[in-house]
């Protein structure tokens, strides 16, 4: 359920209406869960179903780019967003979508919209798409192990303040469900042959970094809407940076 607050607008009564496309995965806490942008979320488009909850008949569907309503936090604290519903009073029920180009809905939100006459009411819908497995295979023998899940690009798929640096991990606690740390940290080899499960991780594009024995290894690791396993052969990785 997104939030809504009301704003007094003078003549204007309807609804402004924002996203954001939050990540799911909260194993460093509530507050590392980032905010995406459109193409960190893989989302290209939003379409948003307003229905009168009085009147269920009176209905319309909206089709937005993405980019349209997932503003930057520093864009929401100065700019008025650019989608406004001009709407009678009354409860709106809001239905919204997220998908990448004319692909199947990829996200899904939905909100209560209380319009009061002479106010403006802003919705937020919270586009959060299912973090999915992330699915390890390693074989091969080694004596020490680093891995670090690190984004593929923080500078477009997050929104960032200008003051920030670039996060250098996705999360520092990640790790799978037999004791394989993902967030940098310095690992004996000995027990991790094998099949790992590294739970809830959010959509989108990574780097699996790897220091084998002192030996640096980079993979390409896109995550979409299903498990993903990643083979890795710890004597002979197999890398691309």
């Amino acid at each position: 359920m997104g939030p809504a607050c009301v704003l007094p607008a003078g003549g204007a009564t309807g609804l402004e209406l924002t996203w954001t496309a939050r990540e799911a995965n909260a194993v460093d806490g509530p507050e590392a869960r980032r905010v995406r942008t459109c193409e960190g979320a893989g989302l290209s488009g939003v379409t948003v179903r307003v229905i009168d909850a009085e009147d269920p008949a009176r209905d319309r569907v909206f089709a937005y780019a993405c980019e349209t309503g997932n503003m930057s936090p520093a864009a929401r604290a100065v700019e008025a967003p650019e989608i406004f519903l001009d709407l009678r009073p009354g409860t709106y029920a809001l239905a919204a979508s997220g998908r990448a180009a004319e692909e199947a809905p990829l996200v899904a939100a939905a909100a209560i919209g209380e319009v009061e006459s002479h106010a403006i009411t802003a919705v937020d819908l919270e586009l959060e798409r299912a973090p999915q497995p992330l699915d390890l295979a390693l074989t091969g023998a080694c004596s020490d192990l680093v891995v670090a899940l690190r984004y593929a690009d923080p500078a477009a798929d997050l929104f960032l303040a200008e003051a920030d640096e670039p996060p250098a991990l996705y999360r520092q606690n990640l790790s799978s469900d037999r004791g394989l740390r993902l967030g940098g940290q310095e690992q004996s080899c000995a027990g991790l042959q094998g099949a790992h499960r590294v739970a809830d991780v959010d959509p989108g594009r990574y780097r699996l970094d790897l220091q084998i024995d002192g030996r640096s290894c980079s993979r390409a690791v896109t995550i979409e809407d299903s498990p993903l396993l990643v083979a890795l052969d710890l004597e002979n990785p197999a890398c691309d940076g």
